[in-house]
């Protein structure tokens, strides 16, 4: 039905110049919100008076960002350039640079332009979106700490922390997570980060890996802060010690999957538990145990493995 209409729009916009100019079917488009039509008017309006309209230019690359055409955001950058805000050519440069996979390189740009132009809200939100996206995480928090006299955006205060747990600065990561305030949902960074509050006392800075019982026990930590990566690592070391053991497995399973379902400490002390003497006894006793602690925890796959 919108296509219909948007059709109808071109075609009385075409058959009737005379009794609308081109500026009053840019504000009808406006209000109706069709942004590919505002997108073609401005650009009929610029082809007119290209020096007589800085707002439809600045209108034009705001559209542009916004459907994402990156290609029409350079052009028009590049036309416009003198004329445009220059914390907007700033932001539709950082853009079109991360269109092109050029991550760096926007980073460097915003770097640049921020310190020369120090005072800008919204080629500074640019920086810390690219630096989150090109994983420049040192950078980030550099930049963010370099803001830190001024009141810092929940925005900021979460990319940090983010950037702070990525570095494995967990006790900052919780601190600017906690000063953002803020929670959406129990799957938002908010809820992670607080998930990584409580784990925080249980995950150690040296982890023996000759302890197959505290590998599994960081994993587990790991994986409920929400560090895979590190539960991976800390899983796979337990594995080099008790080949045959199942809690690796699980904290690889659900370092995959990012849950840890029907899985709670003791469950997984009791797993681990049961590893550890059948490494020692390989039995068929040993293995229904194990097997039992499997199928409550709903590792159904796992525990045919034991009765095999």
């Amino acid at each position: 039905m919108k296509s219909v209409l948007s059709f109808v729009f071109f075609a009385t916009a075409s058959c009737f110049a005379d009794t609308l100019d081109l500026r009053e079917h840019f504000a009808l488009a406006k209000a109706d919100g069709n942004r590919y039509s505002q997108i073609e008017l401005s650009r009929r309006i610029l082809d007119t008076k290209p020096d007589d309209a800085p707002e439809i230019q600045s209108a034009l690359l705001d559209l542009c960002l916004e459907v994402k055409d990156y290609a029409l955001a350079k052009d028009t950058v590049g036309h416009y350039r003198e004329t445009l805000p220059p914390a907007k050519v700033a932001v539709a440069t950082a853009r079109v640079l991360e269109s092109e996979g050029k991550l760096a390189d926007a980073v460097e740009m915003l770097k640049k332009f921020l310190a020369e132009n120090p005072a800008e809200p919204s080629v500074s939100r640019e920086m810390v979106s690219q630096c989150e996206r090109a994983k420049q995480y040192v950078e980030l928090v550099k930049f963010v700490d370099s803001l830190s006299g001024e009141k810092l955006e929940k925005k900021f205060l979460m990319s940090r922390a983010k950037a702070h747990r990525a570095l494995g600065n967990y006790e900052q990561a919780v601190k600017d997570g906690k000063a953002a305030g803020y929670q959406d949902d129990q799957y938002s960074d908010w809820a992670r980060l607080a998930k990584l509050g409580t784990a925080l006392p249980y995950l150690r800075r040296d982890i023996p890996h000759d302890d197959y019982v505290a590998l599994i026990d960081d994993a587990y930590w790991s994986l409920y802060g929400s560090l895979p990566e590190r539960a991976l690592a800390s899983a796979d070391a337990a594995a080099k010690l008790i080949p045959s053991g199942v809690a690796p497995v699980l904290c690889r399973n659900y370092a995959k999957t990012g849950k840890l379902s029907f899985l709670d400490q003791k469950g997984m002390q009791l797993i681990v538990q049961c590893d550890k003497k059948i490494a020692a006894s390989d039995t068929p006793k040993n293995r229904a145990k194990r097997a039992a602690a499997l199928r409550a925890i709903y590792q159904t796959d796992l525990a045919k493995e034991d009765e095999q």
